[in-house]
């Protein structure tokens, strides 16, 4: 309901326009409007439709009688108090008053229509005159009864979706403690393991190593290296597993520390040795690059060569690995590092060489298979090369052997020792020789060291001198020694120095 501003401050005549024009039946007036109009007499109580008004019920003009209870009679109950209301506050204010009711047409139906009406005083000022008009809403408000569901809906729906990502996210945080008190007990746990584990096996190894010492037969030696192995194999493993189970708690850390990358790449190759003369097979070593002082968690970096070499070992019955480190500078301050392991080895397939580096898996996960191992050691490699701002990757060829290569980023130092010996002894001459070292070879190979290698060493540094490990590796600018599975090279002082 609404009032309406522009009604007249002073009271005006009551019109009888309608009511004149009906009498005269001017029906241009009345089909002219698209809405339907009524008149009613308060004074007289006498009640006027148009012949569009009663068409808008469905009745011929005829068919309804003027009548104000034939009309009353056809309102919807429950709307009756807005329309008597709107009447009263059309006669208090002697303006004009609006409302929506539904009217019950000829065919028995409702149909919404909303009336608007305006009272006229007579010369006293006393209503006297109510005019109105009828329009026919029923579709607008049946198409806002739908637009009101559909909103309803949509908010029923939203209301739910917002309550089950409210649920979603109490359960979400509800898991995220579960987990984080689970990797506290787990962190706990591996502490504690780790202890308990690591301290009887490394009393077990030490008695073992102590008795090899004092075997008095080949037998005892033979039975007590087994077991020295054996207790050494159960180790790594160990390693390897506390070592990914911290990775995946969040609780493996890198440390800082500056390391010779040459000397440590070549230590950690000399360890494999036995294992690689137990197979009769020919191992190479390269270091591509001025570089070999740098900075780094060098415990990881010697865990990622060791993995790679202990791999290649493992899937390789006969010919060579090789290991290539390769680095490139970034900065003043920081070098790329890119290990390369090769090996003629049993190599694998496509869809094997995608999964090699998932936790726990074997190229042949068949209980009858050769090679043993948890499946952990690319896992951690992958993982600490992440760690270290690298990735490792692998090609491979079935029968061929495969070729697995990390980078990292490792810092830089100020100082490094190729410099230092070239400022000193300017640039080396002559030969040096590059061995490769096989079961087979390698004792020959002793003996007959000719005499340019004896005089490259010997222009190099001394093999007495406490810091022959480091230094002979350093004798080029270019700090080559590359080695390839056919046996000995001979190559300029360039390349690299000796060592067998």
């Amino acid at each position: 309901m609404s009032h309406d501003p522009g009604s007249p401050s002073a009271p005006e005549r009551a019109p009888h326009g309608l009511l004149e024009a009906a009498a005269r039946n001017d029906r241009r007036l009345f089909e002219s409007l698209g809405e339907g109009v009524w008149e009613r007499d308060l004074k007289t109580n006498e009640v006027w439709y148009s012949p569009r008004y009663k068409q808008m019920l469905g009745f011929a003009d005829h068919e309804l009688p003027n009548l104000q209870e034939a009309m009353r009679s056809r309102i919807h109950p429950a709307d009756l108090p807005l329309l008597e209301q709107a009447y009263a506050h059309a006669a208090a204010t002697l303006g004009d008053a609006q409302c929506q009711t539904r009217i019950r047409t000829r065919f028995g139906d409702y149909r919404w229509f909303r009336g608007r009406v305006r009272v006229w005083p007579d010369e006293n000022g006393n209503p006297a005159i109510l005019v109105g008009a009828l329009y026919d809403v029923h579709d607008h408000m049946l198409a806002t009864e739908a637009l009101k569901a559909q909103q309803a809906v949509l908010e029923e729906r939203v209301r739910e979706r917002t309550q089950g990502l409210a649920r979603a996210l109490e359960q979400a945080e509800a898991q995220q403690r579960a987990a984080e008190r689970a990797n506290q007990a787990k962190a706990v746990f591996l502490a504690h393991m780790s202890h308990e584990l690591r301290t009887p096996l490394n009393g077990v190894l030490g008695m073992t190593q102590l008795a090899q010492s004092r075997s008095t037969s080949a037998e005892q030696r033979r039975y007590l290296e087994l077991a020295q192995q054996s207790g050494q194999s159960l180790l790594r493993v160990l390693e390897d597993v506390f070592d990914f189970a911290r990775a995946e708690a969040g609780r493996l850390t890198l440390q800082y520390e500056e390391f010779d990358l040459a000397e440590l790449a070549a230590e950690t190759l000399r360890g494999f040795l036995p294992a690689v003369r137990a197979k009769s097979l020919q191992v190479s070593f390269d270091y591509v690059g001025e570089v070999t002082r740098v900075g780094g968690d060098a415990g990881r970096v010697r865990q990622i060569i060791s993995n790679l070499i202990s791999n290649a070992i493992k899937f390789t019955e006969q010919g060579y690995i090789l290991l290539v480190l390769e680095l490139e500078p970034l900065s003043a301050t920081a070098c790329k590092v890119r290990i390369r392991m090769r090996d003629s080895g049993v190599g694998m397939d496509e869809a094997t060489a995608q999964k090699v580096f998932d936790p726990f898996e074997q190229a042949d996960s068949s209980s009858g298979r050769r090679h043993g191992g948890t499946g952990l050691g690319l896992s951690i490699v992958r993982m600490l090369a992440g760690m270290m701002g690298g990735d490792v990757t692998v090609r491979s060829t079935p029968a061929l052997g495969s070729e697995f290569s990390v980078e990292l980023q490792l810092a830089t130092l100020a100082e490094q020792p190729l410099d230092a010996l070239a400022a000193a002894h300017g640039e080396a001459s002559g030969h040096a020789w590059l061995l490769v070292r096989t079961a087979a070879n390698g004792a020959r190979l002793q003996k007959r060291r000719p005499a340019s290698s004896r005089v490259a060493r010997s222009r190099l540094i001394s093999k007495r001198s406490p810091s022959r490990e480091s230094t002979w590796r350093k004798a080029s600018r270019s700090a080559h020694r590359r080695a390839s599975p056919a046996g000995v090279r001979s190559k300029p002082a360039t390349s690299c120095a000796t060592r067998s």
